[in-house]
């Protein structure tokens, strides 16, 4: 569980097998919660205002998402629910984390499409399922605030048509003098990861069977020495289960 102060500064603690969590040595002021670690559940609180030499109570309800799911791993996307008769209701996910996973909660009594809009310059809005076509798309009824049949709705990866386009830096170890970004165009359109350190590899996407351009850039980390570097444009497919591309940083940057 973690909890937030006023000036924004966080604490976490881990609960007891009776759901008891325990923080100590706080400063004297209001704190809300910020955050709960499961898939399955949402914390619900009023928060507390914690009083200097008292031990305070902060009651933490545990509620059920409306409707959860999973699209593709670090894939940029908006994902919302469209009300069936009147498409301008839309609700767009609580949250969307970095593993795909999405979450709605508290969502009003009704039918919906759940829809997928990327940068990828698709033909319109995805549907879940899996199609463009809005008639074709799954009718979701939200019963009670709770999706009607279960509350999992996981995007099958085989019926995106938005396929991981992997690239790595080759040689990975650098210099470490710039700060590398990974871009990947087409048709004026372009979508960029920054590389990481840490990472062996950076995941961008790309439409099944679409051509696009690969390329390195980087800028150094120190603004008194400011200097770019740029890669060639490195050509590829994108295509399910595709090997990773490695992209040469060049020489004179290595």
């Amino acid at each position: 569980m973690s909890v937030r102060d006023q000036n924004g500064k966080t604490y976490t603690a881990q609960s007891d097998g009776d759901g008891i969590f325990e923080l100590r040595h706080l400063a004297p002021g209001a704190y809300a919660v910020q955050s709960l670690v499961s898939q399955n559940h949402y914390a619900s609180s009023g928060g507390a205002s914690v009083v200097d030499g008292q031990c305070m109570e902060m009651p933490v309800l545990l509620r059920d998402y409306s409707l959860r799911g999973k699209l593709l791993p670090g894939l940029n996307a908006t994902v919302e629910l469209v009300g069936v008769d009147d498409p301008s209701r839309q609700i767009r996910s609580d949250s969307t984390e970095p593993d795909g996973r999405f979450y709605f909660r508290n969502v009003p009594d009704g039918e919906y499409m759940l829809s997928l809009t990327t940068w990828i310059r698709a033909a319109s809005d995805f549907y879940y399922p899996g199609t463009f076509d809005r008639q074709k798309a799954a009718r979701l009824k939200i019963v009670n605030q709770v999706l009607s049949g279960g509350r999992t709705l996981d995007f099958n990866a085989e019926m995106l048509p938005m396929v991981p386009v992997p690239v790595a830096l080759d040689p990975p170890n650098d210099s470490g003098r710039f700060s590398w970004r990974v871009l990947l165009s087409s048709n004026n359109t372009l979508q960029e990861k920054r590389w990481a350190s840490s990472e062996k590899f950076v995941l961008l996407y790309g439409m099944r069977g679409a051509s696009y351009g690969l390329g390195l850039f980087g800028d150094t980390k120190h603004p008194l020495e400011y200097k770019d570097c740029r890669s060639g444009i490195t050509p590829a497919v994108a295509n399910p289960g595709m090997t990773t591309i490695h992209i040469a940083i060049p020489a004179n940057c290595q």
